[in-house]
């Protein structure tokens, strides 16, 4: 005895190009993601040597100093791989059509874009860290120096390449919101479900 899924919900509506657009985005977002993730990589020496520079008058916090950026470098990068992974995850759920996809897209597009928006407004394209530790401590230099000595230790090209790069997600996820917002990405995944109903 055969099971056959019903063809009373009629043939489902083709990808409209709004969402093969925004699937696009979402891929290139999650690229640039592993551009950055390679940008702070490369440059995990010159942070190391910056902040091993900005302490070297303090011989008890000059290697804990280098140490601790090293390790937040890497949990940068880190983070920058997850980011990547989640868009590509995203693209695909959203090319297929699931609702929560988009929801979920919509979320993380939120944040993103804050995230992105305040790295363009403020010019955090000079640097993934801004000094060891917040405050001034009694015994070490100051955090605004040791973010401009780091800086400092950084190539010429670091915070334009940083800069575009937020700026272009920026403008991508953007476009993912709008596009996925259109009547066109709606009746796609309002579409209806094919459902199976056993004979008899």
């Amino acid at each position: 005895m055969s099971y056959t899924v019903p063809s009373s919900a009629g043939p489902q509506p083709a990808r409209p190009a709004t969402v093969t657009l925004a699937v696009s985005l979402l891929y290139v977002v999650a690229a640039l993601q592993l551009v950055g993730l390679v940008v702070v990589l490369v440059n995990l020496g010159a942070y190391r040597d910056g902040y091993r520079q900005a302490y070297a008058n303090d011989p008890d916090l000059k290697d804990a100093a280098a140490t601790i950026g090293t390790v937040f470098v890497i949990a940068v990068a880190a983070v920058l791989l997850l980011l990547a992974a989640g868009f590509v995850t995203l693209g695909i759920l959203d090319g297929q059509g699931r609702n929560v996809a988009r929801i979920v897209t919509w979320v993380v597009a939120g944040i993103g874009l804050c995230c992105s928006g305040l790295a363009v407004v403020g010019g955090a394209g000079r640097g993934v860290m801004r000094g060891f530790g917040g405050r001034r401590s009694s015994t070490g230099p100051d955090p605004a120096e040791v973010s401009r000595i780091v800086n400092d230790a950084l190539p010429s090209w670091y915070g334009p390449v940083v800069l575009a790069i937020n700026l272009i997600v920026l403008l991508s996820l953007i476009g993912v919101v709008i596009l996925l917002a259109t009547p066109a990405s709606h009746a796609y995944f309002r579409r209806p479900v094919p459902t199976f109903d056993p004979p008899g």
